[in-house]
Order: C-alpha cells, then structure tokens, then sequence
C-alpha cells in the first residue's frame, strides 16, 4: 500500500528554511566557542529549532521589528505572494525565482487576496524565460490593475535549475534605531516559553533576529541596546542582524 505524504503549507516551508538559515548563521558567527552542528526543526510548543550532537540545546527564534505598523502591510504582500507561489507550484511549470518589488501599499481587502494571487500565478506562467536567463518587468508592464497597486517590479529568474519555485518579496526603506523598549518587550513575551517544552536540553538560547528582509525589520543596534542587561527565563539571549551578518550576545538577569 503506498503512504501519501502530505505537503507542507508553503508559508511553513519558508519559516522552516528561514529558522536553519538563521541557526546557521548564528552558528558560523559564534566566534570561540562550539555547538552542535546538527539544526532539528522543531513543531510547537518546543524551541524552533534544536542543536544536537553531545548535547542538545534548544534555540527559540524570534524576530525583532522597529516599526510594527508595517507588519501587516507587510504580512498581506507575502500572502499574497507566497499563494501565487502554491497556485503556480500547480501548474506543472518550471521552477522558478520570483522578487516581488513593492513600494508600500496598505493591505488590500482580504477577498481580493486569491484573485491576486490567481492572476499574479497565470501571468507569471505565461513570461517564463527561457533556462539561464532572467526578466525584469517594472509596474507599467505589469497587468495592472489585476496585480495589487504598490507593486514596483517583479524578476522572474531561470538562471539556474532550481529544485522548488522560490518567490519573495524585496522592499526598500531607511534604517532606523531599535529601541530599547521593543527589545525587552520581545524578550519579556518569550519568558513563559521554556515551562512549556517537553524536551530535555542542556541550555536554552533566545536568539533575537534583525532580518532586514522588510522596512520593519531594518534596523541598526546603539551601545545602549547591547549593553543593557534583559531579564530572561534563557539561558543565553542573542541578538543577530542577518542582513549585516552581526551576532551580539546580550547581558541577562533572572526574570
């Protein structure tokens, strides 16, 4: 009898490759000291990820925004963009790389979203570049107004033979300062989370992450961000910005 494996929601997929891209990260920026090596993702209500080898330590990930009234804005463009990516991932058609440009539109009208999404699928499998090569199409080439208003540009990328259709969205903006206050509010939401894991780990890691990917995660650190000391339920907080590839391990008291 044969088992039928069912696919992850492609919003799952990406957090999970963004989790190891993360641990990863701050695995190669952790000067001096080792760590396990082997990156376990992990289901709630666990760490996102485990580090296993001669110990196993959980590693709680969590994002670190400087301007929260972007976060839905931003959380609309990606589900659109990533339901265009499941609509298109049906067709049958060549993997490709998608960057979805946008220049900060509010949200769209939740019922508007699958009919993005649809059209934004169909029109992307109809300009397919031919393999190794790669198309940028600005705003007034687009199918306006089937696409949503605020999209900039897209690239549609065959360079390479990819394994899986990758589709993201890029968004430009200025860096401001994180403050203070966001940060110990980040790291006070998460100081529940170790009475609720089931596993054993030898220590446990708040890894705080200044992504960049979107204008409310860009972000540079003062003095005062890194030299404060955090009341918190883990053992070790870090604060990484992987857009800089910059890894601070921050000072922490009993909550």
């Amino acid at each position: 009898m044969q088992t039928r494996t069912t696919r992850l929601p492609e919003q799952e997929i990406r957090k999970r490759e963004e989790n190891e891209a993360f641990a990863f990260a701050f695995l190669a920026l952790l000067a001096g000291e080792t760590l396990p090596r082997n990156i376990e993702n992990q289901p709630p209500p666990e760490p996102d990820v485990a580090l296993v080898g001669n110990r196993t330590i959980g590693l709680e990930i969590t994002r670190v925004h400087t301007d929260v009234t972007l976060k839905p804005i931003e959380a609309v463009q990606d589900r659109i963009v990533y339901r265009a990516c499941e609509i298109y991932t049906g067709l049958n058609q060549p993997p490709v790389s998608v960057r979805c440009a946008w220049f900060g539109a509010p949200p769209h009208p939740k019922p508007l979203h699958e009919s993005f999404a649809n059209t934004f699928a169909q029109w992307v499998s109809s300009n397919i570049p031919a393999f190794g090569k790669w198309h940028t199409y600005d705003s007034c080439e687009l199918p306006d107004p089937c696409l949503p208003e605020g999209v900039d540009y897209v690239t549609i990328d065959r360079m390479v033979q990819y394994e899986r259709s990758h589709w993201s969205n890029v968004r430009s903006g200025f860096v401001p300062e994180v403050s203070l206050v966001s940060l110990v509010e980040r790291i006070s939401a998460k100081n529940t989370k170790p009475t609720q894991y089931k596993r054993h780990y030898d220590e446990l890691i708040l890894l705080l992450v200044l992504e960049g990917r979107g204008q409310s995660s860009f972000g540079s650190t003062s003095p005062k961000i890194l030299d404060a000391c955090y009341k918190s339920a883990f053992d070790r907080i870090f604060l990484i910005n992987f857009l800089e590839m910059k890894l601070s391990e921050l000072q922490r008291g009993a909550p």
